[in-house]
């Protein structure tokens, strides 16, 4: 395949760990480092799928769960097609998009598909790469912006951040907050979430944020923000960042005696954000594209718990049905669909699977999703409202 590798120049702003970006990157790789390259036999003997998703650092969680979603789904169809076995590689590209450019250039000799990257600015950084490669990608990133990159490969299997802060933004104008403080994380995603959070203030004839606040991924304490706030008049917080961010927010918020109404942008549905947030977590609303009470995700949220004794979030629903959507073609069609011909296999693509519906828009958006309204109440998460999201 001759595609021209790609440098990372010019895409750190785009989000993700900045302060990994220059070591890091050899850290990050370590994983693939050890893999040995594919020479013909080992490419025609099996089905090459990359996996480019943090597997260490803050949130490494979303590589192991990836992982574990993709093999759930190959134990129920087989990991074998017309005699090709699957074979993932795994790539680690720790939530930082020069890592993640690096991994991309790594497999695109190989891959058919690729699962991730999930983090926004990751999946922004490596999507021209995988374009020219015409290696179909699955993502659960929410940045909104992905999805207009003229990328025919790239594939959603969750909605965006879009229709899903939009639905907060009306949530909290429902509830009759007007003055509203707004503090984010300066990664692709939190500056994605921010972006989309004012334009649904503007959509709705609300009042611009009373005071604004930015931080860094690598931010622990939240003591000065937290302060600005409480001086600030605000009568409610929208925190708009990563799990483990905003878990650390609600709770030193409750220890600094913060007595407004807080609500998240959607990394609050990842079960970090509670192991991290605890009892500080209580009577939070946020948005979310899953949830485990939905009937169409129902199948696949029981196996998964039976599987690994925990609830599945967004990044294995989104995994999921990559795997199924991927198996499906392959089944019917063989394995040496790949290129163009899966893309276009994937665009017609109509499948009920237990993890939700696998079809997309004609820019890789999901043609079948919900917004969802959850909380949590005495440390359970309760859906508060859920409405269907037109395709676009």
């Amino acid at each position: 395949m001759n595609v021209q590798k790609r440098k990372t120049r010019g895409i750190n702003m785009l989000g993700g760990l900045k302060h990994l970006a220059g070591a890091g990157a050899v850290a990050a790789l370590a994983l693939t480092a050890a893999l040995p390259l594919a020479g013909p036999a080992q490419a025609a003997d099996t089905i090459v799928i990359g996996v480019i998703q943090p597997f260490t650092g803050a949130i490494a969680a979303y590589g192991q769960n990836t992982m574990n979603a993709l093999n759930l789904v190959l134990k129920e169809k087989g990991d074998t097609f017309g005699g090709r076995k699957i074979e993932f590689v795994q790539l680690d590209d720790q939530c930082t998009p020069s890592n993640a450019v690096e991994a991309a250039n790594r497999i695109i000799d190989r891959a058919v598909a690729v699962v991730g990257p999930s983090c926004s600015g990751d999946m922004a950084a490596v999507q021209p790469i995988l374009k020219e490669a015409k290696i179909p990608h699955f993502t659960p990133a929410y940045l909104p912006t992905l999805s207009a990159q003229g990328d025919d490969y790239f594939f959603r299997a969750t909605p965006g951040d879009g229709p899903l802060i939009r639905a907060l933004a009306a949530y909290i104008k429902a509830q009759g907050k007007s003055k509203i403080a707004l503090a984010y994380d300066t990664t692709g995603f939190g500056v994605g979430e921010k972006d989309a959070f004012l334009a649904a203030l503007k959509e709705f004839g609300m009042a611009d944020p009373v005071v604004t606040l930015s931080y860094d991924f690598s931010v622990t304490d939240f003591s000065g923000q937290i302060g600005k706030i409480q001086s600030s008049g605000a009568d409610a917080v929208v925190v708009l960042s990563y799990e483990n961010l905003q878990g650390l927010f609600v709770k030193q918020a409750q220890q600094l005696g913060l007595e407004i109404p807080i609500f998240c942008g959607t990394a609050a549905a990842e079960p970090e954000f509670l192991d991290i947030g605890g009892a500080s977590a209580n009577g939070v609303v946020y948005s979310a594209a899953y949830s485990t009470d939905d009937p169409a995700t129902a199948e696949f949220t029981k196996a998964y718990q039976a599987a690994y004794g925990k609830t599945p979030s967004v990044v294995q629903v989104s995994a999921a049905i990559a795997m199924y959507a991927l198996a499906d073609i392959w089944t019917r069609q063989g394995p040496d669909v790949k290129g163009e011909a899966l893309r276009d296999e994937l665009k017609k693509l109509h499948l009920k699977t237990p993890a939700g519906t696998a079809a997309w828009t004609v820019n890789g958006e999901p043609a079948d999703s919900f917004a969802i309204l959850q909380t949590v109440q005495d440390g359970k998460v309760v859906t508060v409202k859920r409405e269907s999201i037109k395709a676009e």
